[in-house]
């Protein structure tokens, strides 16, 4: 592989070559037998599914990191309707470990009462705060995330996740450096293949 880096930039056009990616063949995730103890299935208000609503989700859904247009294979798309605790289940009743717990986010659980009150409890109140603005409990989750820190002195800027994260990260580090008359220090070390970061 030829690296894209022109070498009049100065970084020498040297990259060294990658191995070649190799695949491996997606297994199908196993359902486990219901258990007797199990609450009752109670399907929320449009999470009934149905052939014209699995219809739909062929002609107009795409999956992440899976093939578009199929959610009735063996290898395709689980639907599930409902969760509790580590557990989800599809429209048949069939129960899955959520083992990944979320990977685009931090899973703390399905069907957490507590958490759907205290959610619907803050909306109900406001549902974000507008530019130029911010809610109390904004302020008292700051100062809690601050006392975490090893600086006491620590401040606490919220974004949305964790790409999000490393790029304002990158860029208040090059902002300080800036401010302090070093904008020459710009360069960032990172890892060949990394998930999070702006590209």
């Amino acid at each position: 592989m030829h690296s894209t880096i022109h070498p009049a930039l100065g970084h020498g056009g040297y990259e060294p070559p990658r191995p070649a990616w190799k695949f491996r063949k997606r297994t199908v995730a196993q359902a486990e037998p219901a258990e007797a103890d199990e609450p009752p299935e109670t399907a929320a208000a449009g999470s009934a599914v149905t052939p014209e609503l699995v219809e739909l989700g062929e002609a107009h859904f795409w999956p992440h990191a899976r093939v578009a247009g199929d959610l009735s294979s063996p290898g395709a798309v689980k639907i599930v309707t409902r969760g509790d605790g580590v557990w989800v289940y599809d429209d048949k009743g069939r129960r899955y470990l959520d083992s990944l717990s979320g990977m685009w986010l931090s899973n703390i659980g399905h069907g957490r009462r507590e958490i759907a009150d205290a959610v619907g409890a803050q909306v109900r109140e406001l549902g974000y705060a507008p530019d130029g603005t911010v809610h109390p409990a904004t302020l008292r989750l700051a100062a809690r995330v601050a006392a975490l820190a090893p600086d006491p002195a620590s401040r606490v800027f919220f974004v949305s996740g964790g790409s999000e994260a490393v790029e304002t990260a990158m860029k208040m580090a090059k902002k300080y450096h800036r401010s302090r008359g070093e904008a020459g220090r710009y360069k960032f070390i990172s890892r060949r293949g990394s998930y999070h970061g702006a590209r």
